[in-house]
């Protein structure tokens, strides 16, 4: 039963692995991407997910201004996670014992055949996810 419940599960990663510090300071007080944390946060009541890491994404102010709980491991610069409550909600304790810490060690960093930098690499990723992902679309919705 505990499976089938929509509010509890895994904690989801919603901090885009592409950001760098500078985009994190485009758009005022609201980091990029975190638009699509609160919606996605507002549309799954009680799951928990990671929504800035490292400086990047959303902050717990942010996430407290929207109305979610916020929780902060590892220090200023640590993981953020949100939950938007729900009375069927987990701890986050719970939902971080649930998901999955198999991590696969990254692929060395080596040069691609079209020889891009990192931040061209980033401008593409980002302009691909705006372009098959349109947030504004979902926001308005």
């Amino acid at each position: 039963m505990e499976q089938e419940n929509p509010h509890r599960g895994k904690v989801v990663d919603l901090v885009n692995p592409y950001m760098t510090a500078g985009s994190n300071q485009q758009g005022g007080f609201m980091a990029t991407g975190a638009e699509y944390a609160l919606w996605w946060l507002n549309q799954h009541p009680g799951r928990w997910a990671l929504i800035g890491e490292g400086g990047l994404g959303c902050s717990p102010d942010i996430a407290m201004r929207h109305g979610l709980l916020a929780r902060t491991r590892g220090g200023d610069k640590g993981k953020v996670y949100a939950q938007l409550p729900h009375p069927d909600g987990e701890p986050l304790s719970e939902a971080l014992h649930r998901s999955a810490t198999l991590l696969e060690a990254l692929p060395a960093l080596e040069r691609d055949p079209f020889n891009w930098t990192p931040a061209e690499l980033a401008d593409a990723v980002q302009c691909a996810r705006e372009n098959l992902f349109p947030v504004a679309e979902r926001l308005a919705s």
